[in-house]
């Protein structure tokens, strides 16, 4: 039995009100990620603070042990001079080891901001386009899955973006991290392959008419395994953000 106009409506209001749903969260997310604070230099004086009166009483031990044999003179402003050049080469020091530690870009417009801003997009039209497609099987309605094959090309082109040109290089990873950092290249690479099939049998769908419906039904398929593949790729991504802190304040970002 075919549905009425009516009933197709309905179905196509609820899909968009599915698609709020799914869009508002990921675009606050995106939104927050961008708002991290670099690294505090308060923690670098106090290192350097930390560093200087070390220096200082290395220096000053000498003396003070042979204090029985030796007069208790005042030090000359050649044995000071040393002591004055090494709290600037200690400052130079502790500033040099942070900036290895930390690849956090100058400004927003850097790899490691524009990866958390834009990966919310794949995931987003991966998750969103198979739905479009379903509906349209189900509802007869070849617009709601020429839709749905649009935003699923879409989600394709914007994970090639995010995977292959704005994904940040990170370096010194624990073991436990580089494990997920393992799986999470993994699924990028693996929703790759889905949603570029999908992708070629969406535009088959339009090359060769006869096949039409064959060709939606295997660009569905695909699709689907690039949805459950994003949703793994973007599990494993959050969990080295907020278990293992890869790029918070860049930390563990190569800076090269």
């Amino acid at each position: 039995m075919r549905s009425t106009p009516k009933k197709r409506f309905c179905s196509f209001i609820s899909i968009l009100a599915l698609a709020v749903v799914l869009v508002v969260p990921s675009a606050i997310a995106a939104s927050s990620s961008s708002d991290d604070q670099p690294l505090a230099p308060a923690s670098l004086d106090s290192q350097e603070t930390g560093k200087a009166p070390q220096t200082v009483s290395t220096d000053t031990a000498a003396p003070a042990s042979n204090e029985s044999a030796l007069p208790l003179t005042e030090p000359s402003q050649d044995e000071e001079a040393p002591v004055a050049a090494a709290q600037p080469a200690a400052h130079e020091q502790v500033s040099a080891e942070s900036e290895g530690t930390t690849g956090l870009g100058t400004g927003w417009l850097n790899v490691p901001s524009l990866h958390p801003l834009l990966v919310h997009f794949p995931i987003v039209l991966l998750i969103i386009g198979p739905i479009f497609i379903l509906a349209g099987m189900i509802f007869f309605s070849e617009g709601t899955q020429d839709a749905g094959i649009v935003l699923s090309v879409l989600g394709f082109v914007t994970a090639l973006v995010v995977s292959q040109i704005v994904h940040p290089q990170v370096t010194d990873l624990p073991a436990e991290a580089q494990t997920l950092l393992d799986w999470h290249d993994k699924f990028s690479d693996l929703t790759l392959l889905a949603a570029g099939t999908g992708a070629l049998f969406g535009g088959l769908r339009w090359l060769i008419p006869p096949l039409r419906k064959g060709f939606v039904t295997l660009a569905l398929a695909a699709f689907l395994a690039a949805a459950g593949c994003v949703v793994l790729a973007g599990y494993s991504g959050t969990q080295l953000v907020h278990n293992h802190g890869v790029g918070v304040q860049g930390h563990y970002l190569d800076s090269q």
